[in-house]
């Protein structure tokens, strides 16, 4: 499975333990390995990097040109998160509950403000929404907006799993 670089995160914080996709070839019981954006032979002993363990420039101040792969060709040997899917579900992108939001790893951090009152902040854009589903609303729009967005109301398959 393809994860972005605030998902794998998510998914080493503990806070990602739900996906939605458009298509799904998994069941409960199988264990899927995550595909990353990475670097390979990044260090003098041949391991890879991976882009989600690097702030935004932090490698780029180290490393000119690291050369990162798009996760779609990150081969099985290079990975290094494995999870267990628990369950698969189909369902109208739209009933999604705000338990599954936070399931979906999707906020970085809560926000308490005085005039705002308390509005979560985006692991992908970081910043404010107004509350849990503008925030749902701009995440998937961001990545599937194009083939599936929001608007459409798509039936997606919503697999449950546990880090391995």
């Amino acid at each position: 499975m393809l994860f972005t670089k605030p998902m794998v995160r998510a998914i080493f914080d503990g806070k990602k333990t739900m996906t939605r996709r458009l298509k799904c070839h998994v069941q409960a019981g199988d264990v899927v390995w995550v595909k990353e954006t990475f670097c390979p032979r990044y260090f003098d002993d041949g391991r890879a990097a991976y882009r989600a363990d690097w702030p935004d420039a932090r490698i780029e101040d180290v490393v000119p040109d690291p050369k990162w792969r798009a996760s779609i060709l990150m081969p099985r040997r290079l990975s290094r998160v494995l999870l267990a899917v628990l369950s698969v579900r189909v369902e109208p992108l739209q009933a999604i509950t705000p338990a599954d939001i936070l399931a979906e790893g999707v906020v970085l951090r809560s926000h308490q403000d005085q005039n705002l009152g308390k509005c979560p902040i985006s692991a992908f854009d970081e910043k404010l929404y107004p509350d849990l589903r503008s925030l749902w609303v701009a995440a998937w729009d961001g990545i599937n907006g194009k083939k599936a967005p929001w608007s459409s109301n798509p039936a997606v398959h919503v697999v449950s799993f546990r880090r391995v």
